[in-house]
């Protein structure tokens, strides 16, 4: 079985960094190389990396010179592999001990597996991610969302095809939901039916601290996505394309974003670029959020243009989507 590497750059992780390591020691699966770079912490992150390294010959300790960020840490990461397959791991997360060798073995089995992730588990809760299986409907959901774990398995050589680069990602925030949309323009991604990370909620953690341009960076993603499928998305628009639960939009917006909406299924139905039924059930429950600004009015326009069918499905659908609605804000 392949060698891989696994890249984990860090900043200011005392607290955690121990676990991260440690999960990533215990794996199953032995054969790989462990960098670790360090983006100029000021606390006690790199003593506790070098302790490690003292007793386990694959980590090797990389430094920046400068702070960077976390983009540029992650690239400069990137440009160190020189195995087939790396595996992404963040400094306050847990791998599952057989994390390394499910994510190998899944990716090793098409070259067209550009990217393996599995379902993450909060930590110190009982929630449990439940991504989508099927890649199809991954490839349609990653139109509008991240529905991959960042704690992933990926080939290099289809990072590569892709163009994407962490260092020139136009985005603050969201460089995950980048590289995946990238990766889903060139290659097949999949999801394993199993607990391969547990992720950890804390105040200093990216997605926490700068939560807002997380928000305004993926609908950036999502604008790009609407592009590259032959739809423009205007400027004022962009932050209206896609809803998160603290938006939201105005009724003009919602009109103009429903049109776009229906041109890109209407495209995709001739071209077929993604499974033509799942990308329009993707984009129905989507769109539910922007119903709420009608009131129960946008309960009839949703069924209008997406159909009885759509209405009954989905995690808001039927009765819960009309009483959704009727709270309008």
């Amino acid at each position: 079985m392949n060698k891989i590497t696994v890249l984990m750059p860090v900043f200011n992780s005392e607290m955690y960094i121990s676990q991260a390591i440690s999960s990533i020691l215990a794996q199953t699966f032995k054969d790989f190389y462990f960098y670790i770079l360090d983006d100029c912490s000021t606390d006690a992150s790199t003593k506790i990396i070098r302790k490690f390294m003292q007793v386990d010959a694959r980590i090797q300790l990389f430094s920046n010179n400068g702070n960077l960020g976390i983009l540029q840490s992650r690239q400069k990461l990137v440009n160190l592999v020189e195995t087939d397959f790396f595996a992404w791991m963040d400094s306050d997360d847990i791998a599952s001990p057989e994390r390394l060798q499910l994510q190998l073995e899944r990716i090793s089995e098409n070259k067209e597996y550009g990217g393996v992730s599995g379902a993450m588990k909060i930590i110190d809760t009982n929630r449990v991610s439940e991504p989508p299986l099927n890649s199809d409907k991954i490839k349609a959901h990653l139109f509008v969302q991240n529905v991959m774990s960042n704690m992933a398995m990926i080939r290099i050589s289809a990072l590569k095809k892709s163009g994407f680069s962490f260092a020139t990602f136009p985005s603050k925030s969201a460089s995950d939901y980048g590289m995946w949309a990238a990766l889903n323009e060139v290659s097949t991604l999949i999801n394993l039916p199993c607990v391969t990370n547990y992720y950890r909620h804390h105040a200093g953690q990216e997605s926490q601290a700068n939560a807002e341009n997380q928000r305004l960076s993926a609908k950036e993603v999502c604008a790009e996505n609407f592009k590259k499928l032959g739809v423009d998305v205007p400027e004022p628009l962009v932050t209206s394309i896609r809803l998160f639960p603290q938006d939201r939009v105005s009724k003009s917006e919602a009109k103009q974003v429903l049109c776009l909406y229906l041109t890109a299924i209407k495209i995709n139905n001739r071209v077929k670029k993604y499974h033509p039924a799942y990308f329009r059930t993707v984009l129905a429950d989507s769109y539910r959020r922007h119903c709420r600004v009608f009131g129960l009015k946008g309960v009839f326009i949703f069924i209008k243009n997406f159909g009885v069918c759509e209405f009954l499905k989905g995690d808001l659908f039927g009765w819960s989507f009309v009483k959704y609605c009727r709270k309008r804000y």
